[in-house]
């Protein structure tokens, strides 16, 4: 993870500054108030760098919305002020031929959701945590369906057929068309196991880019080039855009809306209540949730 990673950094530099070893709470200070930001802020501004370069090349119309960015000495020029919620925002989603998402966590953010919710196309800069949120889920699939094919020795990780599980050849294929390096069994440390073990009901929802976003080789870039072809693909192919907005519009809705998710708590009651036998079975299913 990204953040472990800083974590880590961190600490090495608290440590060379400090001549002492520093405690926990001052590298979790560290990380939180400076790194995290820090690497957010140059991933964001790497992307918009590549954007405006794009913009001026191509004659495209670069928005930038937001505090501060009118005083940057070369995005000053594409700063449209700040965008209040509600209807200003949901116009400004359904506007743009893009919207350009970039974060050192995740990339099921809340805008990403909102703006395909919007009407808007959301494409996102890929980087190594995303994969390894997959990878993730594909290691439990791949563990909860099947039983382990080999092992590596001395209580090393236990190795999984990707054949056997159809989630793990998901997930490999689409690795494979992001170039990604892949292999014929899925690793599993035996710590990971046990977290499966406990945490099983978390990784059970699989909420991750891939689930939300389709195929990352359309619809995410890690360079400059791959941002054009992406902007180029959308300017120049309406209905492949129209069609991935309402992919991801339509999986937020079934899973990551207050509706969506106050319909999985009363299933999960009712089940509970039937599975106890106190469940009235001649009252009607709820078909429909409203959350005010």
């Amino acid at each position: 993870m990204v953040e472990h990673e800083l974590r880590l950094e961190a600490g090495e530099a608290l440590r060379q500054e400090l001549g002492a070893e520093p405690d926990q709470r001052q590298i979790t200070l560290m990380l939180r108030q400076y790194c995290m930001p820090m690497a957010d802020r140059i991933l964001r501004h790497q992307m918009l760098d590549w954007a405006a370069d794009l913009a001026q090349r191509h004659g495209w119309r670069l928005a930038i919305y937001g505090r501060g960015w009118e005083d940057h000495p070369r995005l000053a020029q594409f700063h449209r002020g700040q965008v209040q919620h509600d209807e200003d925002l949901r116009a400004c989603y359904q506007s743009a031929g893009v919207h350009l998402h970039a974060s050192t966590g995740t990339l099921v953010h809340q805008r990403v959701l909102e703006c395909a919710l919007s009407g808007g196309l959301p494409i996102c800069r890929l980087h190594r945590h995303a994969l390894r949120q997959i990878q993730g889920n594909a290691r439990y699939r791949v563990w909860r369906e099947s039983q382990p094919e080999t092992s590596r020795p001395d209580g090393g990780p236990l190795g999984y057929a990707v054949g056997d599980s159809p989630e793990a050849m998901s997930h490999t294929a689409q690795f494979q068309r992001l170039g990604e390096p892949t292999e014929q069994h899925v690793w599993c440390a035996r710590r990971m196991i046990e977290r499966f073990e406990r945490f099983g009901p978390i990784y059970d929802a699989q909420i991750d880019a891939a689930w939300l976003l389709g195929d990352l080789s359309q619809t995410t870039f890690r360079t400059r080039d791959e941002l054009e072809a992406l902007v180029l693909r959308a300017i120049g192919r309406p209905n492949w855009r129209t069609d991935v907005i309402a992919g991801i519009a339509g999986r937020v809705r079934e899973r990551l809306t207050y509706d969506s998710f106050a319909r999985r708590i009363i299933e999960t009651v009712a089940s509970s209540l039937g599975e106890s036998g106190i469940a009235d079975r001649s009252a009607p299913a709820a078909t429909e949730v409203r959350v005010a």
